[in-house]
């Protein structure tokens, strides 16, 4: 797609973006969930911008619509923004780690685990199991929190539980890249736990 085809296409979400905001500020309940889709679409429009050179800030705009959608109380917003969060913790604890560290690698590193943590609380809240295998995943990996095998598989259990998604446990937990002894015994644990008769 041309870059000027691009913009138009921007233009017009934006446009139709403030109308539905003006909407949801004068009361009308239907418009919040039409301007979260749209925050949504527009923070996928620059995703899909990211290595596009004339789109050079991309990357921080789709944060920014996803935290707007984020502020909406939209779960998918919440999750989205925790993740974009713990690549940047991720990034940061790599260099203070190394060589170079330097005192603001931890302050940065730190400050990005807080805002995650707080996205997948929010998220969470709002029923998301992805954000609730996530924590899991953080737990489990040591992501801005002490690692804590054993409280990280519980949160994953609890996602599979809350989704009801004990026929597909299995293949979830391979994508998790969680086949483990120490996993599936946790998982033969939680089952005859909660799950008797």
């Amino acid at each position: 797609m041309f870059t000027w085809l691009k913009r138009w296409k921007l233009n017009g979400l934006l446009k139709t973006l403030k109308k539905v905001q003006y909407a949801r500020e004068q009361g009308d309940e239907k418009a919040k969930a039409r301007e979260i889709q749209l925050l949504r679409q527009i923070a996928e429009f620059f995703s899909a911008q990211q290595y596009n050179k004339n789109f050079p800030q991309a990357k921080l705009q789709k944060f920014e619509y996803y935290r707007a959608g984020a502020g909406l109380n939209d779960p998918v917003a919440q999750y989205a923004c925790a993740l974009m969060c713990f690549d940047v913790g991720r990034y940061y604890e790599a260099w203070s780690h190394s060589e170079y560290s330097r005192p603001v690698h931890e302050h940065y590193m730190k400050e990005a685990f807080e805002q995650a943590f707080k996205f997948l609380d929010a998220a969470e809240a709002n029923k998301s199991v992805e954000a609730k295998r996530y924590k899991g995943l953080a737990y489990i990996y040591g992501w801005g929190v002490a690692k804590d095998t054993n409280k990280g598989f519980q949160f994953i259990l609890d996602s599979i539980d809350m989704a009801n998604q004990w026929a597909q446990a299995t293949k979830i937990i391979e994508k998790l890249n969680l086949n483990s002894p120490a996993f599936f015994q946790a998982l033969t644990q939680y089952q005859s736990k909660n799950h008797k008769g």
